[in-house]
């Protein structure tokens, strides 16, 4: 029996099948001929040992009769191959107007003003992700660079916090020395005030 070669039409419907059924119709078709010759050449045989046993001196006369005997129900099968077929498509076919659900989206048209609008929100969505990037990095610049700041504000608070007293020591040193320095003169001016009385 020749098989013939599957159109587009049929290979994209065989596929459809798949993955709705997880097999195509075709190859449950396939399975239930081959349980139907399977099970025919087990009831050969199992006929053939039962009278086999039954009459042990015809043996080779009892293997070429069940023989023919499966030849001729081979034949009869083969036969209703077409009709198995015809009714497996016809049980487990899929109807033209079955759509999976991920497909429901293919079954709209659009018309090409609506093509345009649907390209256009896309070309905009794709400059608002583009400004959000770049948005999203010069902030991110700007919170590294607040961040190297407030590092720095710290570091010289440290640092102004260890020195401190040494600072307040240094000024009072020369606050002294000034002290000195104006208590020279007013002990200079004073000593002129007493020479000249």
């Amino acid at each position: 029996m020749g098989s013939k070669i599957p159109t587009l039409e049929d290979l994209r419907k065989r596929e459809y099948e798949v993955q709705v059924l997880d097999h195509s119709v075709q190859d449950i078709a396939d399975g239930v001929k081959s349980i139907v010759h399977d099970n025919i050449i087990t009831a050969m045989n199992m006929l053939q040992g039962v009278l086999s046993k039954k009459d042990k001196h015809n043996v080779e006369k009892i293997k070429r009769a069940t023989a023919s005997l499966l030849q001729e129900y081979e034949v009869a099968a083969t036969n209703k191959h077409g009709e198995i077929e015809a009714l497996v498509q016809k049980t487990f076919a899929i109807p033209d107007h079955v759509i999976l659900p991920e497909d429901a989206a293919q079954s709209r048209q659009y018309t090409q003003d609506e093509v345009d609008k649907i390209d256009e929100e896309i070309e905009n969505l794709k400059k608002k992700a583009k400004r959000n990037l770049l948005m999203k990095t010069y902030l991110q610049r700007e919170r590294e660079t607040l961040q190297d700041i407030e590092n720095w504000v710290s570091l010289v608070n440290k640092i102004e916090s260890r020195h401190l007293d040494r600072l307040a020591l240094i000024r009072c040193d020369e606050e002294i020395k000034l002290l000195g320095e104006e208590v020279s003169e007013i002990q200079e001016l004073s000593g002129n005030i007493n020479t000249n009385d």
